[in-house]
Formats: C-alpha cells, sequence, structure tokens
C-alpha cells in the first residue's frame, strides 16, 4: 500500500449556474447562488495525469481531505480540522445533516476515456449554510451525490449531476490536501478453464484460463506471462510452463492462453495452477484445479440415418450416426458393419475419421430386410458399444443368381447361389429358340433342382432367376449346356390293349434269331443263335401323351384313368448313369359303354351311370373365364382384366336303380375327393364333386344331378 500525501493540484470553485458569485470568507472560497438564495461550497481539485505517472495502474482503496480549520461566521457551524473521510453510501434526497460525517472508505468510480486531466470532485458537508442574510440554517443535502474519480465531461448527459460546468476562475489554496491510499492488482485468480474434471485431449492445442473480478484503476496494466504449473497426480511430480502474451486489462475479467499440443501425455490425472504478471506488478497462484488426459468410453452412437425406412437400393444411400461420449472429445474413428442374412459384413473397419456418415454405392444392398450398426473410438483410440439400427427395407430387384454348377446329363440338375431369395423359375430353351422345359415360379429357398424331364440330345441355355420377398425378379443368370443321352442297349417292345374300362400296356422282347451256316465241320442246315433278345436295364416310366404317369415294376401295367378318345404312350427306360432308352410309340383307347365316375387315386373302382329317366344321360359343360370390369369415365362399355385363367363347370343328370349306388356316389362327394368322370364320347373331366341333387322315386328309383367343377390336378409322377 502507497500513501500519497500532498501532490501537486490546484484547486478550483465549481458552479453549476451563470448566476453564481465567488466569495472568500474568512479563507474559504464559498459561492452565492443567487437563484436559490444559498451558498455553495464544492470544491473541485484538477490533477494532471503526470503527476500520478507512478500510480495510474494501482487501485484507491480509500481517499481523504485535510482541511485547515477556519471559522465561518459563528463558532457553532466550524469545519473542525483534520481529515474528514468520505462514506460509502449514497445520500437520500433531503437528508439533513447536523455534524460532519464519520470517516470511511469512499466507493470509488473511473470513468472512460483518453484525457490528459482527471477531476476529483469533494463536496465539503456544513452544520449549515449562511443564509443572504448571514442566518444560520442546517445544510440541506439535495445534491450532494456519490463521490469519486471521473475525466471532465465524460459523463453522459442524463448521469451528470456531478459533472457541472466547471468555474472559469480558478483560485489556488493551500489548506486543502487530498490524501489517497493506493494498492497493487492483486486479484484472487479462478481456475476458468478447464474446470475440474475436464477432459484435455493432449494431442491439439488447448486454451487454459483464469477469472477475476474487474479493476478499477486510471490506467490499466498489461499481462505480459502467464505462469502455470502441472502436477501429475499419480507422482506429485510439478512442471512449470510460461505463455507469453499481451492482454491489457481494461474491461476484462479473465486471461487466456493456449497449452501448445502434445505438452502433456496423454492417459493420466492433473492439476493445474497459474499467475499472471503484469508490467506492474504480479499475482498469486490460482487454487490447484483438476483435469485428465485419459478420454472417456463411447457410449454407443446414436443412429440417425437410416432407421426402418424403405430405401431405393438403385439409389447411393448415406448412413449417419452421432458420436456421443462424456467428455465431449472428438470422434477417432468407428467400425461399420451391416447384416441382410446370416453374419455381420463389414463395411469400414478402425476407419480413422472424424466423420460421422458414409455413403455406399448404388446396388450395394440386395433387395429386402436390411440391418446396420457402427461403434466409434475416442481420442486414446478405446471403442465403445455398439449401436444398432432398426430394420430397413431394401427396394429393389435382387442381385442375379449365380450358376455354381450343372450336370450334362439328359435329366439335367442346376446348382445356384443366390441372395434374398423367396421364390426362382428354370427355363430351358433348345437350340430352335422354344421352351421345353419351365419349372413355373416355385416358391422356395432351395438352391438346386433336377428337372422332372429328360431332354433329348441338343444344344440348351438355361435360364434361372430369383425373386425376393418384395415380389420383384432377377435378372435372368444364363448357361449352355449340350446333351448327349447314352442310349441303354435293350429290346423292349411296347403292346397296348384295349379292355374295359382302360388300356393295358406290356412289355415284350422278341423271339431269338438264328440263322443257318456251312462249314467243313458242320451239315448244311445247322442253325446256330445270331441274337438273344432282352430288355433294357434301368427303371421303367410309362408315359402317357408324353407325361409320366407311373412307374412300372414289372412288364405290364394297365391305365384305368384312360380316356375313350384315346392316348399315345411309350416307356422310357432310365439306366443308373441317367441315360434313358424311350421304346416304341403305341396308341389305345380304353372301353367305355357308358358314363363312369371314380376317385381319381382309385380309376378301377368306378361307379356307373348307364341310365337317365325318361330321356337320355344329360351332359352339359360351361367355362367361364376369370376378370375383373374396370369403367373409365367417357367410356360407355367396360375395360376387361383378363387373368388368364378360367372356370370348367359340367353339369349331368342320370338315375340309378337302387339307393345304394345312389349313396355310393353320394361318398364321393361327402369324401371331397378328386374325381374322374369319363364317358364313350371320350369326355374326360378331373374336378371336385361340389353338388349332388337327388329325386328319390318309388321302389328306390333315385334320378339325380350332380357338378364337377374341373381342377388342375397334375397327373405326373416325378422322375426318381
Amino acid at each position: 500500500m502507497e500513501i500519497v500525501s500532498n501532490p501537486s493540484y490546484y484547486g478550483m470553485i465549481a458552479s453549476d449556474s451563470p448566476n453564481d458569485t465567488i466569495w472568500k470568507q474568512n479563507d474559504q472560497y464559498v459561492i452565492w447562488n443567487s437563484d436559490s438564495s444559498r451558498w455553495l461550497s464544492n470544491v473541485l481539485f484538477r490533477f494532471s495525469r503526470n503527476d500520478f505517472a507512478n500510480y495510474t495502474k494501482k487501485a484507491i482503496n480509500s481517499a481523504s481531505i485535510a482541511i485547515k480549520t477556519y471559522n465561518i461566521l459563528a463558532s457553532n457551524i466550524d469545519i473542525r480540522g483534520g481529515s474528514i473521510g468520505w462514506i460509502n453510501q449514497d445520500f437520500t434526497t433531503n437528508t439533513t445533516w447536523n455534524n460532519q460525517p464519520s470517516d470511511g472508505t469512499i466507493d470509488y468510480k473511473y470513468a472512460t476515456g483518453d484525457y490528459s486531466t482527471f477531476d476529483f470532485n469533494l463536496p465539503l458537508y456544513k452544520a449549515g449554510y449562511i443564509g443572504k442574510n448571514n442566518e444560520i440554517a442546517p445544510r440541506r443535502l439535495v445534491d450532494q451525490l456519490w463521490v469519486g474519480f471521473k475525466l471532465s465531461d465524460n459523463v453522459p448527459i442524463e448521469d451528470r449531476k456531478e459533472a457541472r460546468p466547471q468555474a472559469i476562475n480558478e483560485y489556488g489554496t493551500e489548506d486543502i490536501h487530498l490524501i489517497l491510499s493506493l494498492v497493487d492488482w492483486a486479484p484472487t485468480l479462478i481456475a476458468r478453464s478447464p474446470i475440474s474434471g475436464s477432459y484435455v485431449k493432449p494431442s491439439i492445442d488447448n486454451r487454459f484460463s483464469v477469472s477475476f473480478d474487474e479493476f478499477q484503476s486510471i490506467d490499466y496494466p498489461t499481462v505480459q506471462t502467464v505462469t502455470y504449473d502441472t502436477k501429475d497426480t499419480s507422482t506429485g511430480t510439478i512442471t512449470t510452463h510460461t505463455a507469453s502474451v499481451s492482454i491489457n486489462l481494461k474491461d476484462r475479467t479473465y486471461v487466456e492462453w493456449t497449452m501448445p499440443a502434445d505438452t502433456l501425455p496423454s492417459g493420466k490425472t492433473w492439476q493445474w495452477r497459474a499467475k499472471l504478471t503484469t508490467d506492474d506488478s504480479e499475482t498469486g497462484y490460482s487454487d490447484w484445479a483438476d483435469f485428465t488426459t485419459v478420454d472417456a468410453v463411447p457410449n454407443a452412437p446414436t443412429i440417425i440415418y437410416p432407421q426402418s425406412k424403405y430405401l431405393v437400393g438403385t439409389d447411393a444411400i448415406t448412413l449417419k450416426w452421432q458420436h456421443n461420449i462424456s467428455t465431449g472429445s472428438a470422434q477417432h474413428a468407428y467400425d461399420l458393419q451391416y447384416r441382410q442374412t446370416g453374419d455381420w459384413i463389414s463395411i469400414a473397419a478402425h476407419e480413422i475419421s472424424t466423420a460421422q456418415s458414409y455413403t455406399l454405392p448404388a446396388n450395394f444392398f440386395a433387395a429386402g430386410t436390411m440391418y446396420w450398426r457402427v461403434r466409434t473410438y475416442n481420442t486414446d483410440d478405446v471403442y465403445g458399444g455398439y449401436s444398432t439400427s432398426s430394420a430397413n427395407v431394401i427396394q429393389a430387384r435382387p442381385v442375379t443368381p449365380t450358376i455354381s454348377d450343372i450336370t450334362s446329363v439328359p435329366r439335367l440338375t442346376v446348382s445356384w447361389q443366390s441372395t434374398g431369395q423367396e421364390a426362382y423359375q428354370l427355363t430351358i430353351t433348345d437350340s430352335n429358340g422354344s421352351i421345353v422345359y419351365d419349372t413355373g415360379e416355385e416358391y422356395g429357398v432351395i438352391k438346386s433342382v433336377t428337372i422332372n424331364d429328360y431332354l433329348a440330345d441338343d444344344n440348351y441355355t438355361i435360364c434361372l432367376k430369383i425373386q425376393n420377398g418384395l415380389g420383384l425378379w432377377s435378372e435372368c443368370a444364363t448357361i449352355a449346356v449340350k446333351i448327349v443321352d447314352e442310349i441303354p442297349p435293350g429290346d423292349d417292345i411296347l403292346t397296348a390293349t384295349s379292355i374295359l374300362g382302360g388300356v393295358r400296356l406290356k412289355l415284350t422282347i422278341p423271339l431269338p434269331t438264328g440263322a443257318h451256316y456251312l462249314n467243313d465241320d458242320i451239315y448244311i442246315g445247322e442253325v446256330y443263335l445270331t441274337h438273344e433278345p432282352y430288355y433294357t436295364s434301368g427303371t421303367r416310366y410309362l408315359l402317357r401323351d408324353g407325361i409320366p404317369i407311373a412307374k412300372m415294376d414289372s412288364t405290364t401295367y394297365t391305365d384305368y384313368s384312360a380316356s375313350a378318345e384315346g392316348h399315345e404312350y411309350k416307356v422310357r427306360i432310365v439306366s443308373d448313369d441317367g441315360n434313358y432308352h424311350d421304346t416304341n410309340t403305341v396308341n389305345a383307347a380304353a372301353l367305355i359303354y357308358y358314363g363312369c365316375i371314380s376317385k381319381l387315386q382309385s380309376p378301377q373302382n368306378v361307379i356307373s351311370l348307364k341310365l337317365n329317366e325318361d330321356s337320355a344321360a344329360k351332359v352339359e359343360g360351361q367355362s367361364t373365364m376369370d376378370y375383373t370390369a374396370l369403367k373409365f369415365a367417357g367410356r360407355k362399355l367396360p375395360v376387361y382384366d383378363l387373368t388368364g385363367q378360367y372356370n370348367g363347370s359340367y353339369t349331368f343328370a342320370y338315375a340309378m336303380l337302387s339307393l345304394a349306388e345312389y349313396e355310393a356316389l353320394e361318398q364321393l362327394m361327402l369324401g371331397c375327393d378328386t374325381v374322374i368322370y369319363r364317358n364313350k364320347n371320350g369326355l374326360r373331366v378331373v374336378g371336385t364333386l361340389v353338388s349332388l341333387k337327388p329325386t328319390f322315386k318309388h321302389r328306390g328309383h333315385v334320378t339325380f344331378e350332380f357338378v364337377i367343377e374341373a381342377s388342375d390336378v397334375d397327373e405326373a409322377i416325378s422322375y426318381d
């Protein structure tokens, strides 16, 4: 603390009215104000800034005035000599003082601006004032305001009760002394950044700062050096660092500086403190504050996009997430994976980047459901947990399957690999461009098909496509194959005989053949065996109109589901190596004299339909096409959307002479079995018996009508 007593100055009387008259009474300069008819006694001291050159960067702790003892007319209003202190509170309007104020410390204030002089304005308080007629009365402190330093005329007009126009007359005085108590700037520093518990990434520049209360001064010191200590809490080792700055303290409540990158090792806990050196003085240290260079383990990231979305697979797709970590440090790296079926597949592994998005090219994902997940790494290269998206749906045709294997035997097998398969379709085209085999749309995830047919020798093209869960088909995977049938030898001959209700088929072989020869040792006319006929070795399949309908376990088979119109038959004999031999082709028809009906599974057990009361048997058929009628504005008639499918309905009318015969027919309907109806005209209907309408006559006779709805029944059997 420094005390500056009786510096060089000159004093002047301050007046706020042009009607004031300056008087000197008993060595005291006073002002008579003709407007208010009262005496004024404000004294303004003006000092040169140079007079305080050594003290302008100090804070004023207190100020007082020493005044010579003198009398003003009457002893009861003497202002006693000595030190008059200044109170640290505002005066209330119309306050009356009967005694001089108590000593105390003033509330001081500095104005701003770059002026060559500053003023210290102090009112002299008296026990009363002298009226115009020398009457004695108490002094009202109506205009006695807060006291402090100010620069001339630097206060806004609305706040300038104390900044009165200066009197033009100057009067020196030697009886009044200004006493100032000055102190160095010595604030309490508080750690501002990093605050206790903060994370500091050591690989980058970090900002440190301390805060303090606002400093009041005439001029302001400039911080030139920051000295800061770091302490390794595990060892107690303290390291001192310095930072050169140039920060003036005017209007400042904190000082900030940079700790360069790589100053401290990572993975430790620390404490720090700092002090400031100005161009005038030095502060003390701040208290120790904690921080750490151990980064937190990241929390699972937040999935932003896509999340439960329908996505167009032919577009590029950007995955977005948010790195979550309690220290607020940046993402160092990330792992990115996706899954559609099976295990997780990596997109990016330990990708060092602060980016929190990743763009995948168009057609990256197969059509169907897609999940993705991400985890992030902190600045210590430690990863957190995965965050997994909800299911997203990729709307795109599936990836074209890959044909992995194909056999070149007549009944070939195709194997493939695919993703997202829900159905498949396999077609085979011959060298003429005709489709000779088509599986149709088969639902399932199998990836190997053996066709249910034997191909003739030719060059073929295989086309395989798959369908995904969205109903979209892939492009065709194609492959060419050449089929060569190594025909197994044999002398099989197929014969067919029409029988009642069916066709009997039989395999035979010709008789052995012989020849006469002439040899020196053998008589003319001796016979020797030139060929011993034999059956072809293999599995026998009976084909009716090109479709395998039965496997022949012997050399005979009776087809009880044949029509009276006739069919084409042959036997295909398949050897163990996958080659085949077809016998000759025969044509035959079943002998059917009346209508008959039976279960398709046991066609030999027929119910004969011979009669109809008073007329011939009734046989009617009707086919109807499935369609949807669409009506459009402006069109008189509808437009039909045809499905290509139709319904076949057949109505029959017969009579039976006994109730037992009718009940057998009724059981066919009640059993919900697929039935087959045939008659002598060649009509053959396979379907469901959907209605039966009987009329019961006398003596057990029954007339009835029944309806069969045709159904698409595959009578073909599969090759083993």
